[in-house]
């Protein structure tokens, strides 16, 4: 069930218009996600309080369910990183014009039989 929800997610997810700073911050989320995903108890030996302070196990249990969470620690990750990086700016009219680095260059098949190839 869980696998149909994330194939339909990154389906919903393959349709957005991305920018190389979206797909950055995604690709962040998603690797520190994808990896405690696989090793769920990688952060169970950094806080290790033995005290009787209840408020402060408490606290620290908090900050380990936070980063044990595979969607808890990829969205806090990718709020994060769309707080602080910066957006693209906007080229200058002229500045590579006629280039459009989001799409394919065509192939050369795919030129028409009327073309001059020099």
């Amino acid at each position: 069930m869980f696998g149909a929800v994330a194939v339909s997610g990154i389906r919903v997810l393959a349709y957005a218009k991305w920018t190389r700073r979206d797909r950055f911050i995604a690709t962040c989320a998603f690797a520190l996600g994808l990896a405690s995903l696989c090793v769920p108890e990688w952060f169970n030996y950094i806080f290790t309080y033995e005290g009787n302070n209840s408020g402060l196990r408490g606290f620290l249990d908090a900050i380990v369910l936070i980063v044990e969470e595979p969607y808890l620690i990829s969205a806090l990750l990718a709020v994060v990183l769309n707080a602080t990086l910066a957006d693209e700016y906007e080229e200058p009219e002229g500045e590579g014009e006629g280039i459009d680095w989001n799409r394919p260059a065509p192939l050369l098949s795919q030129s028409t039989p009327t073309e001059s190839r020099v």
